[in-house]
């Protein structure tokens, strides 16, 4: 049979609150919940949701978990099950559970639902109450106050509604992550993932594999499957995980005599501790590489500067690094190679040589202030900085090799005053035409602004400036390249520099810069 590429997104959400115990403690009781939608009534069918549904309880079973199971369910039935599985995991603390999904998912507002095997909503709102929200099944899950809960769910990106017509695609990142937990996505946003050529979807084949694996860990189970999964589609798919789990734990057995996993773990700890525990103005300074165990948030002191006392120092970790409100910290001559979340309210300032690197995701999130002094954001899975109502200033330095655009302004303001924004890929999306890019380089969507005062724009793969509705685009100063801009040139199917909707209000401003800057 010939298999599709369809883009999708498989998230996987974890949440942990503690990790085995190095006293002797009980085995832990394991429940599952497991759901295959493919069969859909009014929306089109999947192929692959029962084989993956049915080899997932199949591989569970065998590492000693309890497996229910629902094929082709609707809303009621999925509901009816979260809240038995919930039941279940609360009368032991010391219990673990595991829900997988597959099927159709769509977000809204911010929002990710599953779609129930008899979907057949006539516009949006009808997700609030005939839909089963991701945000909902993670609360209830956390609620049971038991030790591990891992939640996978494998949906298509694609919405399959008519009414989503140009309206938003995929899933987002759950916006309240339970504490101490994993967020796993099979795929970077906006990116194509592989149907399969078997029974079973790319990464459900990978993580089935793996799961097979005598004594591994949850952490290195998602490692090695993103790392399976890359290998096997020649890079063009690209798991992502996010961690705020500060500990270890086993599907199955525990494995006896475990190799210390860490062999240098002071320095890591200790730089750890020195980011929670910072207060007032504080600088850190960073004397080899480390890995941050999970999540960090500074949220206690009002300055942190993070600075490496020598070239090539780099931070990594499978967590965010998180910036509250009132903090600022700042980067200088360090990479950090892990998602760096603004909070509304707090800031970030990059300085020299330092660097936001290959995070497996979005680069930075902006929901408050970001200034780019100096430094670079390079060969993000996703997008460079995703400003998300936030403001970014970029005096200087280079936004380079991110998968899905250099910047992209939501709700937010970018003021590029200067440095480079250079081999950028684009976004791409899938509609009954075929395929069409949706955002280049600087992506402005939902009211977002973007002065460009100067610096360039040139070599993206992707139009250079997209630029949806009700949005604003100056351009003042600085170089675009368009199609004889030789190999600066920004490549864009439209042969424009800069692309906008037609519904784009800044008509002169968008004629202006087309025929200016095709140079």
């Amino acid at each position: 049979m010939k298999r599709k590429f369809i883009i999708c997104f498989m998230f996987v959400f974890f949440t942990v609150f503690s990790a085995y115990s190095q006293q002797n403690v009980s085995a832990p009781q394991k429940f599952a919940l497991v759901i295959g939608n493919g069969n859909y009534t009014s929306i089109t069918k999947l192929n692959n949701p029962g084989n993956d549904a049915n080899d997932i309880k199949t591989a569970l079973e065998s590492l000693g978990w309890t497996v229910d199971i629902l094929r082709d369910a609707s809303q009621e039935q999925i509901d009816g099950a979260v809240i038995k599985l919930k039941n279940r995991l609360s009368a032991s603390a010391n219990s673990y559970g595991f829900v997988f999904y597959a099927g159709h998912a769509v977000q809204a507002n911010g929002i990710n639902y599953l779609i129930p095997i008899d979907a057949n909503y006539q516009s949006e709102s009808a997700l609030k109450s005939r839909a089963v929200s991701v945000q909902s099944l993670l609360d209830d899950l956390d609620d049971a106050g038991n030790e591990l809960n891992i939640v996978v769910l494998d949906a298509c990106r694609d919405n399959p509604f008519s009414w989503s017509r140009g309206g938003n695609r995929g899933l987002v990142v759950v916006e309240k992550q339970p504490a101490n937990s994993i967020i796993a996505f099979a795929t970077s946003a906006g990116s194509v993932a592989a149907d399969g050529e078997g029974k079973n979807g790319l990464y459900t084949t990978h993580l089935l594999k793996n799961l097979k694996t005598t004594g591994i860990s949850v952490q290195e189970l998602f490692r090695k499957t993103g790392e399976d999964v890359e290998n096997a589609s020649g890079k063009r798919q690209r798991p992502a995980v996010y961690s705020s789990f500060n500990g270890v734990a086993y599907l199955g057995s525990k494995p006896q005599n475990l190799p210390n996993p860490n062999p240098t773990p002071t320095p890591v700890l200790s730089l750890f501790e020195q980011i929670n525990n910072a207060r007032g103005t504080t600088t850190i300074p960073v004397t080899q590489d480390a890995i941050l165990p999970s999540t960090v948030t500074i949220s206690n002191a009002s300055s942190v500067t993070l600075r490496g006392d020598k070239a090539g120092i780099t931070v990594s970790g499978t967590g965010y690094l998180i910036i509250d409100k009132g903090v600022t910290l700042v980067l200088e001559n360090i990479t950090v190679s892990i998602p760096v979340l603004v909070n509304k309210g707090g800031t970030l300032i990059m300085n020299n040589a330092s660097a936001v690197s290959a995070t497996g995701s979005v680069g930075i999130v902006v929901e408050g202030t970001f200034t780019m002094n100096d430094g670079s954001v390079t060969n993000n899975s996703d997008s460079g900085v995703f400003v998300h109502g936030g403001t970014f200033t970029m005096n200087n330095g280079r936004i380079a090799g991110n998968n899905h655009g250099g910047v992209v302004i939501y709700g937010g303001t970018f003021t590029m005053k200067n440095g480079k924004i250079e081999n950028n890929e684009y976004r791409v999306v899938f509609d009954g035409s075929g395929g069409r890019v949706v955002g280049g380089v600087v992506d402005i969507n939902a009211n977002g602004s973007f002065f460009m005062q100067g610096g360039s724009i040139s070599s993206n793969t992707g139009c250079g400036v997209y630029i949806s509705s009700k949005c604003v685009f100056r351009m003042t100063g600085g170089v675009i390249y368009g199609k004889n801009g030789g190999s600066n040139a920004n490549s864009s199917m439209f042969g424009n520099i800069v692309v906008c909707d037609e519904n784009h209000d800044d008509t002169k401003m968008q004629n202006e810069t087309i025929y200016r800057y095709e140079q």
